[in-house]
């Protein structure tokens, strides 16, 4: 994340900001399981079919907060829309657009 503030600013994108979670989940507790894999190549919120993956690696289970656009765009900007967004979800794309609509209209 630090490194990721620090890119967005030294490029003069001041207004760029990271989060770290889990976007279209949520949970009683606040946190999610979420699976990393060793190497960067893939990472996920649903531990995939490792055989037709092929994947012989190790994965590791962690909790990561749920974290809802919706608010924490509002906390940063207030009411202003969102023209640009990049987010990497690592498999929860459908629960993102089903979670977000309210960010998303």
């Amino acid at each position: 994340m630090k490194e990721a503030q620090w890119h967005a600013q030294a490029n003069g994108l001041m207004e760029v900001f990271g989060v770290q979670g889990i976007l279209g989940e949520s949970s009683p507790t606040g946190a999610v399981d979420f699976y990393l894999y060793e190497s960067n190549i893939c990472s996920t919120s649903q531990l995939p079919d490792l055989e037709k993956m092929g994947l012989k690696g190790k994965w590791t289970k962690i909790a990561v907060p749920c974290v809802s656009l919706h608010e924490q765009w509002r906390r940063n900007f207030g009411d202003t829309r969102c023209h640009l967004l990049k987010i990497d979800i690592e498999g929860s794309e459908l629960n993102f657009l089903k979670a977000e609509q309210a960010f998303l209209l």
